[in-house]
Protein backbone atom coordinates (compact mmCIF):
# COMPACT_ATOMS: atom_id res chain seq x y z
CA UNK A 1 0.00 0.00 0.00
CA UNK A 2 1.41 3.38 -1.07
CA UNK A 3 0.82 6.81 0.42
CA UNK A 4 0.62 9.47 -2.29
CA UNK A 5 0.95 13.20 -1.61
CA UNK A 6 -0.71 15.76 -3.90
CA UNK A 7 -0.01 19.48 -4.15
CA UNK A 8 -3.12 21.16 -5.52
CA UNK A 9 -4.12 24.49 -7.03
CA UNK A 10 -7.75 25.52 -7.42
CA UNK A 11 -10.15 28.36 -8.02
CA UNK A 12 -12.76 27.81 -5.33
CA UNK A 13 -15.47 29.97 -6.91
CA UNK A 14 -17.66 27.12 -8.14
CA UNK A 15 -17.29 24.85 -5.11
CA UNK A 16 -18.81 24.52 -1.64
CA UNK A 17 -15.31 24.38 -0.22
CA UNK A 18 -12.66 21.69 0.18
CA UNK A 19 -14.66 19.37 2.44
CA UNK A 20 -17.10 16.88 0.94
CA UNK A 21 -20.72 17.84 1.61
CA UNK A 22 -24.09 16.31 0.77
CA UNK A 23 -25.56 19.49 -0.71
CA UNK A 24 -22.77 20.82 -2.90
CA UNK A 25 -19.83 20.03 -5.15
CA UNK A 26 -16.58 20.04 -3.17
CA UNK A 27 -12.98 20.02 -4.31
CA UNK A 28 -12.17 17.01 -2.13
CA UNK A 29 -14.96 14.89 -3.62
CA UNK A 30 -14.16 16.00 -7.18
CA UNK A 31 -10.54 14.84 -6.82
CA UNK A 32 -11.53 11.68 -4.94
CA UNK A 33 -13.87 10.62 -7.76
CA UNK A 34 -11.10 11.24 -10.28
CA UNK A 35 -8.72 9.03 -8.27
CA UNK A 36 -11.43 6.35 -8.29
CA UNK A 37 -11.67 6.62 -12.07
CA UNK A 38 -7.93 5.95 -12.37
CA UNK A 39 -7.56 3.25 -9.71
CA UNK A 40 -11.05 1.74 -9.25
CA UNK A 41 -10.47 2.23 -5.51
CA UNK A 42 -12.56 4.19 -3.00
CA UNK A 43 -9.59 6.06 -1.60
CA UNK A 44 -9.91 8.47 1.32
CA UNK A 45 -8.45 11.85 0.38
CA UNK A 46 -7.23 13.87 3.38
CA UNK A 47 -6.50 17.58 2.97
CA UNK A 48 -4.28 19.88 5.01
CA UNK A 49 -6.91 22.62 5.24
CA UNK A 50 -10.70 22.74 4.99
CA UNK A 51 -10.94 25.87 2.89
CA UNK A 52 -14.43 27.40 2.79
CA UNK A 53 -16.71 27.93 -0.19
CA UNK A 54 -15.17 30.43 -2.58
CA UNK A 55 -11.66 30.26 -1.08
CA UNK A 56 -8.79 29.52 -3.47
CA UNK A 57 -5.50 27.65 -3.17
CA UNK A 58 -2.11 27.68 -4.84
CA UNK A 59 -0.58 25.12 -2.49
CA UNK A 60 -3.20 22.88 -0.86
CA UNK A 61 -1.75 19.51 0.17
CA UNK A 62 -3.61 16.20 0.41
CA UNK A 63 -2.77 12.51 0.60
CA UNK A 64 -4.39 9.17 -0.14
CA UNK A 65 -3.43 5.52 0.08
CA UNK A 66 -3.56 3.19 -2.90
CA UNK A 67 -2.51 -0.22 -4.17
CA UNK A 68 -2.45 1.05 -7.75
CA UNK A 69 0.94 0.76 -9.50
CA UNK A 70 0.41 4.04 -11.38
CA UNK A 71 3.67 6.06 -11.29
CA UNK A 72 3.62 9.59 -9.90
CA UNK A 73 3.98 11.08 -13.38
CA UNK A 74 1.06 8.95 -14.49
CA UNK A 75 -1.10 10.27 -11.67
CA UNK A 76 -0.06 13.83 -12.49
CA UNK A 77 -0.95 13.53 -16.15
CA UNK A 78 -4.03 11.37 -15.64
CA UNK A 79 -5.65 13.38 -12.87
CA UNK A 80 -5.16 16.67 -14.71
CA UNK A 81 -6.63 15.21 -17.87
CA UNK A 82 -9.79 14.18 -15.97
CA UNK A 83 -10.27 17.06 -13.53
CA UNK A 84 -12.16 20.26 -14.37
CA UNK A 85 -9.93 23.12 -15.46
CA UNK A 86 -10.34 25.06 -12.21
CA UNK A 87 -8.59 22.27 -10.26
CA UNK A 88 -4.98 21.37 -11.08
CA UNK A 89 -2.59 18.87 -9.53
CA UNK A 90 0.82 20.59 -9.39
CA UNK A 91 2.90 17.77 -7.95
CA UNK A 92 2.57 14.09 -7.03
CA UNK A 93 4.97 12.29 -4.67
CA UNK A 94 5.25 8.90 -3.01
CA UNK A 95 5.78 9.56 0.71
CA UNK A 96 6.23 7.47 3.83
CA UNK A 97 3.27 5.50 5.16
CA UNK A 98 3.32 7.70 8.27
CA UNK A 99 2.76 10.95 6.36
CA UNK A 100 -0.47 12.78 7.19
CA UNK A 101 -1.23 16.00 5.34
CA UNK A 102 -3.25 17.51 8.21
CA UNK A 103 -1.53 16.26 11.37
CA UNK A 104 2.02 16.74 10.07
CA UNK A 105 1.50 20.34 8.92
CA UNK A 106 3.72 22.74 10.89
CA UNK A 107 2.45 25.98 9.44
CA UNK A 108 0.52 27.66 6.65
CA UNK A 109 0.82 30.76 4.51
CA UNK A 110 -2.39 32.56 3.57
CA UNK A 111 -2.75 35.63 1.38
CA UNK A 112 -5.73 37.98 1.30
CA UNK A 113 -6.16 40.31 -1.69
CA UNK A 114 -8.10 43.57 -1.59
CA UNK A 115 -8.86 45.48 -4.78
CA UNK A 116 -8.94 49.27 -4.59
CA UNK A 117 -9.77 49.87 -8.26
CA UNK A 118 -12.30 52.65 -8.77
CA UNK A 119 -14.36 50.18 -10.80
CA UNK A 120 -14.48 46.47 -9.84
CA UNK A 121 -12.81 44.10 -12.29
CA UNK A 122 -15.24 42.21 -14.52
CA UNK A 123 -12.85 39.24 -14.55
CA UNK A 124 -11.52 39.19 -10.98
CA UNK A 125 -14.64 39.96 -8.92
CA UNK A 126 -14.63 36.38 -7.58
CA UNK A 127 -10.92 36.47 -6.68
CA UNK A 128 -10.59 39.65 -4.61
CA UNK A 129 -12.48 41.79 -2.11
CA UNK A 130 -13.32 45.08 -3.77
CA UNK A 131 -13.26 47.97 -1.27
CA UNK A 132 -14.58 51.28 -2.57
CA UNK A 133 -13.23 53.56 0.15
CA UNK A 134 -9.62 54.71 0.40
CA UNK A 135 -7.43 52.67 2.75
CA UNK A 136 -4.46 53.92 4.75
CA UNK A 137 -2.02 51.02 4.55
CA UNK A 138 0.11 52.42 7.37
CA UNK A 139 -2.90 52.23 9.68
CA UNK A 140 -3.31 48.59 8.75
CA UNK A 141 0.36 47.84 9.40
CA UNK A 142 0.28 49.39 12.88
CA UNK A 143 -2.65 47.22 13.91
CA UNK A 144 -1.14 44.13 12.28
CA UNK A 145 1.97 44.29 14.47
CA UNK A 146 0.01 43.26 17.55
CA UNK A 147 -1.00 39.97 15.88
CA UNK A 148 2.54 38.57 15.71
CA UNK A 149 3.33 36.04 18.43
CA UNK A 150 1.32 33.55 20.46
CA UNK A 151 -2.12 34.94 21.32
CA UNK A 152 -5.74 34.03 21.91
CA UNK A 153 -7.44 34.86 18.59
CA UNK A 154 -11.02 34.42 19.84
CA UNK A 155 -11.92 37.85 18.45
CA UNK A 156 -11.33 36.46 14.97
CA UNK A 157 -12.85 32.99 15.09
CA UNK A 158 -16.07 32.29 13.23
CA UNK A 159 -19.29 33.28 14.95
CA UNK A 160 -20.85 30.18 16.44
CA UNK A 161 -17.55 28.26 16.32
CA UNK A 162 -17.33 25.39 18.81
CA UNK A 163 -13.52 25.54 18.96
CA UNK A 164 -12.63 26.07 22.63
CA UNK A 165 -8.96 26.89 22.20
CA UNK A 166 -8.24 29.78 19.83
CA UNK A 167 -4.61 30.19 20.92
CA UNK A 168 -2.38 30.24 17.85
CA UNK A 169 1.04 31.58 16.89
CA UNK A 170 1.39 34.07 14.04
CA UNK A 171 4.94 34.21 12.74
CA UNK A 172 4.56 37.20 10.45
CA UNK A 173 2.03 39.56 8.89
CA UNK A 174 3.11 41.49 5.79
CA UNK A 175 0.92 44.13 4.19
CA UNK A 176 1.91 45.75 0.91
CA UNK A 177 0.46 47.56 -2.03
CA UNK A 178 0.41 45.68 -5.29
CA UNK A 179 0.19 46.75 -8.88
CA UNK A 180 -1.39 44.80 -11.68
CA UNK A 181 0.58 41.68 -10.93
CA UNK A 182 1.65 39.94 -7.76
CA UNK A 183 4.17 37.13 -7.57
CA UNK A 184 2.29 33.85 -7.54
CA UNK A 185 -1.04 35.30 -8.66
CA UNK A 186 -1.57 37.22 -11.93
CA UNK A 187 -3.98 39.94 -10.91
CA UNK A 188 -5.39 42.68 -13.19
CA UNK A 189 -6.20 44.93 -10.24
CA UNK A 190 -4.49 47.46 -8.03
CA UNK A 191 -4.83 46.97 -4.33
CA UNK A 192 -3.41 45.53 -1.12
CA UNK A 193 -2.07 42.08 -0.27
CA UNK A 194 -2.05 40.73 3.30
CA UNK A 195 0.28 37.77 3.84
CA UNK A 196 -0.05 35.83 7.10
CA UNK A 197 2.19 32.95 8.19
CA UNK A 198 1.30 30.96 11.28
CA UNK A 199 1.25 27.54 12.91
CA UNK A 200 -2.51 27.20 12.44
CA UNK A 201 -5.77 29.09 12.11
CA UNK A 202 -9.31 28.79 13.42
CA UNK A 203 -12.21 28.99 10.98
CA UNK A 204 -12.62 32.40 9.28
CA UNK A 205 -9.61 33.74 11.20
CA UNK A 206 -7.81 35.27 8.22
CA UNK A 207 -11.02 36.70 6.75
CA UNK A 208 -11.96 38.26 10.08
CA UNK A 209 -8.47 39.67 10.52
CA UNK A 210 -8.68 41.17 7.01
CA UNK A 211 -12.00 42.82 7.86
CA UNK A 212 -10.58 44.22 11.12
CA UNK A 213 -7.46 45.56 9.37
CA UNK A 214 -9.55 47.27 6.70
CA UNK A 215 -11.56 48.98 9.45
CA UNK A 216 -8.25 50.27 10.84
CA UNK A 217 -7.11 51.33 7.38
CA UNK A 218 -10.35 53.24 6.81
CA UNK A 219 -9.81 55.10 10.07
CA UNK A 220 -12.99 53.70 11.59
CA UNK A 221 -11.10 52.37 14.60
CA UNK A 222 -8.02 53.85 16.26
CA UNK A 223 -4.94 51.83 17.18
CA UNK A 224 -6.04 51.79 20.83
CA UNK A 225 -9.51 50.63 19.80
CA UNK A 226 -8.05 47.92 17.57
CA UNK A 227 -5.95 46.70 20.51
CA UNK A 228 -8.98 46.71 22.82
CA UNK A 229 -10.99 44.65 20.32
CA UNK A 230 -8.18 42.14 19.87
CA UNK A 231 -7.62 41.73 23.60
CA UNK A 232 -11.37 41.69 24.32
CA UNK A 233 -11.78 38.40 22.43
CA UNK A 234 -15.35 39.21 21.34
CA UNK A 235 -16.11 38.36 17.71
CA UNK A 236 -19.07 40.75 17.68
CA UNK A 237 -16.73 43.75 18.11
CA UNK A 238 -14.12 42.85 15.50
CA UNK A 239 -15.88 44.09 12.35
CA UNK A 240 -16.98 42.35 9.18
CA UNK A 241 -15.85 38.97 7.92
CA UNK A 242 -14.09 39.69 4.63
CA UNK A 243 -15.48 37.77 1.60
CA UNK A 244 -14.10 34.33 0.81
CA UNK A 245 -13.25 35.50 -2.72
CA UNK A 246 -10.08 37.30 -1.62
CA UNK A 247 -8.50 34.44 0.34
CA UNK A 248 -5.76 32.12 -0.95
CA UNK A 249 -4.01 29.19 0.71
CA UNK A 250 -0.50 29.75 -0.64
CA UNK A 251 1.61 27.05 1.00
CA UNK A 252 1.62 24.39 3.71
CA UNK A 253 4.84 23.81 5.64
CA UNK A 254 6.00 20.39 6.92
Amino acid sequence: MRTVKLTIEYDGTNYCGWQSQKNGVSIQETIRKTIHTMTDEDATLVGSSRTDAGVHALGQVAHFRTKAPVPCKGFLKGLNSLLPRDIRILDVQDVSANFHSLRDARGKHYRYIISTNSVPSAFFHSRVWHVHQSINIEGMKKSAKMLVGKHDFSAFKAAGSHVKDAVRTIHSVEIRRMGRSLKGIPCPVSGIAIDVLGDGFVRHMIRNIAGWLVEAGRGRISLDEARRIFKGKKRTEAGVCAPASGLYLMKVFY
